[in-house]
C-alpha cells in the first residue's frame, strides 16, 4: 500500500512537473512572438523611413534639375539684356 501512494505521489510530482513544462513552454512561445512581431513592425517601420528618404532624395533631385534648366537661362539672358543695353546706348549716342 506505501508503494502504491509513493508510485501515486510521483506520478502526480511528474503530471505537476509536466503542467509546468507546458507552461513555461507556452509563455516561451508568447515571448517569441512578441519579439517577431516586434521585429516585424521594426522593419516595416525602417522599410517606411528608407521610402520616405528615398521619395525626398527624388523630389530633391527633380527640383535641383528644374532649377538648373531655369539657372541654365540666367547667363544668356544677362547676356542678351547687356548687349541690348549697349545697342541702345549705341543707337542714342550716334543719332545726337
Amino acid at each position: 500500500m506505501a508503494q502504491i501512494k509513493h508510485l501515486e505521489q510521483m506520478v502526480a510530482e511528474s503530471q505537476a512537473t509536466v503542467e509546468k513544462m507546458r507552461e513555461d513552454f507556452r509563455i516561451a512561445e508568447i515571448d517569441r512572438q512578441a519579439r517577431q512581431a516586434e521585429a516585424e513592425e521594426e522593419r516595416q517601420a525602417r522599410a517606411i523611413e528608407r521610402e520616405a528618404y528615398i521619395e525626398k532624395m527624388r523630389s530633391e533631385i527633380r527640383k535641383n534639375e528644374r532649377d538648373s534648366k531655369y539657372a541654365m537661362w540666367i547667363p544668356i539672358v544677362v547676356s542678351l539684356i547687356s548687349s541690348m543695353t549697349a545697342i541702345f546706348v549705341a543707337v542714342a549716342v550716334s543719332s545726337k
